[in-house]
């Protein structure tokens, strides 16, 4: 399946505090095996690596974490040009979702894919403009 992934579901991934940890880790083994394919903007890297290392005070694991992702050929980032925001500037307006939330809706909006995340705000807030799952719903 073809998606567009947030950064809560790598984040609970790689932190076994994280509610839906263990559905998170499977799903990132999915994609590993080539399961799921993942179009997703570049920012959620960052924020995947500035979540990990906040979170365990590890900068060594976040570094890990940081490029194990970028390393996995099943991840397609998307670079985030000015023509891009300007196309996403009415999802901020519309949805009322945090900058960096609505430019992932926006990816899953362009790309026509669904969007997985963890984040109750953007499954409420998003789902008017592209389709939202949860882990458990895959």
């Amino acid at each position: 399946m073809k998606l567009t992934v947030d950064s809560s579901v790598f984040v609970a991934a790689f932190r076994e505090e994280e509610p839906c940890s263990r559905e998170a880790l499977h799903f990132v083994s999915d994609i590993e095996k080539g399961l799921h394919t993942v179009v997703t903007p570049t920012t959620v890297i960052l924020e995947v690596i500035a979540a990990i290392r906040r979170r365990t005070a590890s900068c060594e694991l976040a570094r890990n974490v940081g490029e194990k992702l970028l390393t996995l050929p099943t991840i397609s980032l998307i670079d985030i040009t000015a023509f891009r925001m300007a196309q996403y500037l009415d999802i901020a307006s519309e949805s009322g979702l945090a900058g960096m939330d609505g430019i992932v809706v926006g990816v899953a909006r362009e790309f026509d894919v669904p969007l997985l995340t963890l984040d109750q705000e953007i499954i409420s807030r998003g789902r008017l403009l592209v389709r939202t799952l949860n882990i458990r719903e895959l």
